[in-house]
């Protein structure tokens, strides 16, 4: 501005009026260049979760053992587990007995008098609910089983699946919301659900400003990256994310395990 002023500070500066001239119009153009268009920013901040090991949904891609199984979700899963009658309780189950309903079925089975369905034949109930116990141990240790048979690496490297056996990380927020999605499961199986719903109530979108980046724990990062391309596909994903919302930060929402994935990825 004083240069501007005292034309004689610009010979001591070494500037002609030409350059004077020149730098104003530049200035000029570079100011309306601006109003003609604003860079209008979000007002929010994306978010790209990454999530602990437990909650870092796991499905079957392929399976020769158990083709049922095939893009359902193992990690963590209850029914692969064959829990799932912790949620169903079907007559199929063993009986159960509340000791509070009454003293007279407390008698009764202090006295080894049972009664299930009042046919005045106990002794056939107890062989029915015998039965009934160890189809249920049996049908929870095939479960655990086969589970184990998919989610195992081999003992020499461990990294090897089995060789009938492909399993691999989840895409998006459908990995870390819920361990066993459902009506009545949800309220019991909750990992990030809770704050997913809550970032939606305030105006984010997933695959917007919001998405998550699960990943298969049972590998190191080095073989995350070189059979997965997990790393990578973090970048490209923080690159989405900030030209997708005009070029704003990015937060990277880390837990448990997760930050040390985090870690590595900044260090990547």
């Amino acid at each position: 501005q004083d240069i501007d002023q005292n034309p004689l500070l610009w010979q001591a500066q070494g500037i002609s009026n030409d350059d004077i001239e020149e730098a104003g119009c530049v200035a000029d153009q570079q100011q309306e260049s601006s109003k003609l268009s604003p860079r209008k920013k979000p007002s929010i901040l994306p978010v790209l979760i990454i999530p602990g090991f437990m909650s870092s949904g796991l499905e079957v891609k392929r399976s020769e053992l158990h083709k049922h199984w095939e893009g359902k979700r193992i990690w963590l899963n209850l029914v692969s587990l064959g829990l799932d009658g912790f949620f169903n309780k079907t007559k199929k189950g063993s009986q159960v007995f509340d000791d509070d309903d009454n003293e007279d079925e407390d008698e009764d089975e202090d006295h080894g008098d049972v009664d299930v369905d009042g046919d005045g034949d106990e002794e056939e109930d107890r062989k029915q609910a015998t039965c009934n116990i160890i189809e249920e141990d049996q049908h929870l240790a095939i479960h655990k089983s086969m589970f184990l048979k998919h989610m195992s690496l081999a003992l020499d490297n461990m990294i090897s699946e089995h060789p009938d056996v492909e399993v691999r990380a989840m895409e998006g927020l459908n990995g870390v919301d819920y361990l066993t999605p459902g009506t009545l499961t949800n309220h019991v199986s909750y990992v990030f659900g809770p704050v997913i719903d809550a970032l939606k109530k305030a105006g984010y979108k997933e695959g917007v400003n919001l998405d998550a980046m699960p990943y298969d724990w049972r590998l190191p990062p080095s073989e995350l990256e070189r059979r997965d391309g997990y790393f990578s596909g973090i970048m490209r994903k923080v690159e989405e994310l900030y030209e997708t919302n005009g070029g704003i930060p990015v937060v990277l929402v880390c837990h448990s395990l997760g930050c040390k994935v985090g870690y590595y990825f900044l260090n990547f």
